[in-house]
């Protein structure tokens, strides 16, 4: 009897979500959680089914007989014999699956990728279709089988891949199996050179069979007409950035690294000598949390940029100029930079460099006018100081000087000495006000008044 843990539920959970999307599309796009109650009773009912027909064994008879029948064990696209169990099952074989021709869906369970092999020099290149099965990351293992069933030679030949979301990376291959993934480095960026200038070859040992007759005279048309002129891809790696131009497309794609603490990067174009605007991110392929993943954007030609935090690794960030003037794609430095962008706006430079000197000269004169006003300041505030030290001198052995009709005022020798000339600035002021004769205290006169000698 089957159990539960003999079903693949995360193939049964695609199934009946797909199910359940196509059911509220065909019900004038009414919410997928109304249909996706059915859609799991369908889907666990097929895989029911399935399991049960997988255990029932069929006679050897039977067995013989369907393998004398026209067309089994033979590929449905070119008609060649099939030998592996994989390919037999699906009813194609591995070099017309790896041209992307349609495979015979077998069941829901059928988790096989589809993808395309073209080939740069020795290298083979596979590129992820994503038509609704694995994808080629998940399903490597497949891949690499399927490569050497075709008969590439997978000792010599290194193979990379893009996957579904256009990034290039390698499949390590170890005694013609899959070991592993790998970044590409510089000797494997030269294939997706070779690629765009269009130096794809068929596979090897591929024999015509009738049913490609027409694709054959469809391919002899084409090499008959005049070829166009392939365009040269230009590849830029700046610490873990990387810069790419094909022509007009130009793409700038930024790592996140140090879980979140450099990168991807941030992106001004120039659209003047001092003016440069944000560049909105075209695709972020970020985790869930941002601290891993990447994010692209896509550049304009005859442009200067700037991009700041730039991962290096996975500690430092930094920045960078960036110019795609003149069809090229140059790094550049602060200083580079600089010259860059008045090498583009010479004469924005240059009234710039004007209003620079004029706010130095305006600021060398606000400069000079405070220092006069401090120093003026200054010797005021020694020449009261002095006075104040006379009058207190004199206060202290003469006595305090008799004002008529005012009182005389309390505290130290020199605190009398400063508010006695408060007090009569005030006094020519505002002789009536009532203070003048009510308050004695030095102290009041110094606290409230002593800007009446202003």
């Amino acid at each position: 009897m089957n159990t539960a843990s003999k079903y693949d539920r995360s193939a049964i959970l695609g199934y009946a979500w797909t199910r359940a999307r196509a059911a509220a599309a065909a019900a004038a796009g009414e919410s997928v959680r109304l249909h996706i109650g059915a859609a799991m009773r369908a889907a666990w009912s097929e895989a029911k089914a399935v399991a049960a027909a997988a255990m029932v064994p069929q006679p050897a008879q039977q067995q013989q007989a369907n393998a004398g029948l026209p067309g089994a064990g033979a590929c449905e696209v070119c008609g060649r014999p099939l030998t592996a169990p994989v390919s037999i099952e699906a009813g194609i074989g591995p070099v017309c699956r790896s041209h992307g021709h349609a495979r015979r869906q077998l069941s829901i369970f059928d988790n096989r990728s589809d993808y395309r092999v073209e080939l740069a020099g020795d290298v083979i290149c596979v590129t992820d279709l994503n038509l609704g099965g694995r994808s080629v990351t998940n399903d490597a293992e497949g891949v690499i089988r399927d490569l050497a069933e075709a008969g590439y030679d997978l000792a010599r030949m290194p193979v990379i891949y893009r996957d579904s979301q256009r990034n290039w990376d390698e499949l390590v291959v170890k005694d013609g199996v899959f070991a592993g993934f790998r970044h590409l480095d510089t000797a494997r960026k030269e294939a997706l050179r070779a690629i765009a200038k269009g130096l794809d070859v068929p596979p090897p040992e591929m024999v015509e069979q009738p049913c490609q007759q027409h694709q054959a005279c469809a391919a002899q048309e084409e090499a008959a007409a005049p070829a166009a002129e392939p365009e040269e891809v230009e590849v830029v790696q700046y610490g873990r950035a990387v810069f790419t131009r094909g022509g007009d497309r130009i793409t700038f794609r930024g790592q996140v690294t140090g879980g979140g603490a450099a990168g991807p990067g941030h992106v001004a174009a120039y659209r003047a000598y001092g003016d440069s605007v944000p560049v909105r991110m075209f695709q972020d392929n970020r985790s869930g949390s941002q601290r891993s993943g990447s994010c692209t954007w896509r550049l304009e030609p005859d442009t200067v940029y700037w991009i700041s935090n730039v991962a290096m690794d996975s500690r430092r960030s930094g920045a960078v100029g960036l110019s795609t003037l003149d069809g090229g794609l140059r790094i550049l430095g602060v200083d580079a930079c600089e010259a860059e962008r008045r090498r583009v706006w010479p004469l924005q430079a240059e009234a710039h460099d004007d209003a620079q000197a004029r706010r130095r000269e305006d600021e060398a004169r606000r400069i000079e006018a405070e220092r006069a006003l401090a120093e003026e300041r200054r010797v005021a505030r020694e020449a009261l100081a002095e006075m104040n030290a006379e009058a207190a001198a004199r206060i202290k052995a003469e006595g305090q000087p008799r004002v008529a009709d005012l009182p005389k005022l309390t505290g130290t020798a020199k605190q009398v000495a400063y508010a006695l000339q408060i007090r009569d600035a005030v006094r020519a002021r505002q002789p009536d006000l009532p203070e003048l004769r009510t308050q004695r205290a030095s102290r009041y006169w110094i606290e409230n008044h002593r800007r009446a000698l202003r």
